[in-house]
């Protein structure tokens, strides 16, 4: 009888370790599985993501109105923050579609291609860069839309002007972009005017970039003045500040005495070049290409038609290859002869017409300029 009742102990006591077991196993589970629950949710968090507020130099406080109630984080003149200096340090994004804005001679970066990189993201803005290029690439005589080139073919990238690269609305498009001279200011620059949407609004970004020992680096207090002056503008005043190709520069002299060059008689169109930015459809230069032009001390005409008679006014200015290169936008290479300088010839009384603006090339041969297109003319005869 004893020994039945120690069995019957000893089960139920081997029953309780079980249960007891088993709801501490459950326990142990619960407590690792919620530890590791906790782990995750740690590490998600545990690193703060990039803030694009500052979209201005000023960080948080950008998002205060200003005096005009203007709101200074999206539509405010943008302002180059502390960052904004020389070379680029950013990351390069190879995906970003780039677009070549010109080719030729880019201020002291060299022969190749100015080009921006549409922003890879929402807040950021596009990036400008410069690609290398030998005078004897074949790009270089290619339309610029058929050019494909990534941030990966960069051999210069412009540094950003805000924090981040942040952008002060959304992107639209690049308005007015030129390697030349701001009015006032001695030196070139690389000029960019770009269009920018916010707040059902469009407004104009300015950058302006200036020349320094490592490239170029953003001019910041220029950058804030014209922004603040001119980012809500109806019409965006080019003409006034920055020197615009066929004005005369600093370092050339207009006269009234005519070049050493003849350029007397009358000249056939047989070919042309255009620049990196023009104007006529391709049915228009091909309809120029038919043009005869004559020059005379007393006389202009075009197609046969005389433009101006008696009184004729010309007036030139000198230029070098890479004056004309720079200020033009166009690569002239092959077209150049060996000569330092040639004769930027103007008729001040013909206004606009076709073959009031010209080069003096040789005696045989003039460059008219009209509408962004190089036509090149052969003399036809006295």
């Amino acid at each position: 009888m004893s020994f039945t009742i120690a069995c019957k102990t000893i089960f139920e006591w081997r029953e309780k370790m079980k249960k007891i077991s088993m709801t501490l196993c459950v326990l142990i589970s619960m407590f690792l599985l919620g530890a590791c629950t906790m782990e995750q949710d740690k590490s998600a968090t545990g690193s703060p993501q990039e803030s694009y507020s500052d979209f201005s130099a000023g960080g948080s406080e950008d998002m205060a109105s200003d005096e005009s109630g203007q709101q200074s984080g999206q539509t405010d003149s943008p302002l180059p923050s502390e960052a904004a200096g020389e070379g680029s340090g950013s990351v390069v994004l190879a995906s970003a579609k780039v677009h070549v804005l010109m080719a030729g001679n880019v201020g002291d970066l060299g022969l190749g291609f100015l080009a921006y990189a549409e922003p890879e993201q929402e807040g950021g803005d596009y990036r400008l860069c410069f690609i290398a290029a030998e005078s004897e690439s074949e790009d270089l005589y290619k339309p610029l839309a058929e050019l494909e080139f990534t941030l990966e073919d960069a051999d210069y990238i412009f540094p950003d002007v805000r924090a981040n690269n942040a952008s002060i609305g959304r992107f639209l498009e690049v308005y007015y972009y030129d390697v030349t001279k701001v009015v006032g200011i001695d030196g070139t620059d690389v000029i960019m005017v770009a269009k920018y949407e916010a707040d059902g609004k469009e407004y104009y970004d300015t950058r302006i970039y200036v020349k320094s020992e490592s490239g170029y680096s953003a001019d910041e207090a220029l950058i804030r003045k014209l922004n603040e002056k001119y980012s809500e503008a109806v019409e965006y005043p080019i003409e006034e500040l920055f020197m615009l190709p066929g004005e005369e520069t600093p370092s050339q002299t207009e006269t009234q005495n005519l070049p050493d060059v003849v350029f007397f008689g009358s000249w056939l169109v047989d070919d042309y070049r255009t620049s990196s930015t023009y104007a006529l459809s391709q049915a228009e230069i091909e309809e120029f290409l038919t043009y005869g032009v004559a020059y005379y001390e007393d006389g202009f005409s075009l197609k046969g038609t005389m433009i101006v008679e008696g009184d004729v006014g010309y007036a030139y200015t000198n230029y070098t290859k890479e004056e004309v290169e720079e200020q033009f936008n166009i690569n002239m290479t092959d077209w150049w002869k060996e000569s330092n300088t040639i004769a930027y010839v103007s008729i001040t009384s013909a206004e606009s017409d076709f073959g009031a603006q010209f080069f003096a090339v040789d005696i045989d041969t003039i460059w008219i300029y009209y509408e962004g297109v190089f036509f090149q003319a052969k003399r036809a005869g006295a």
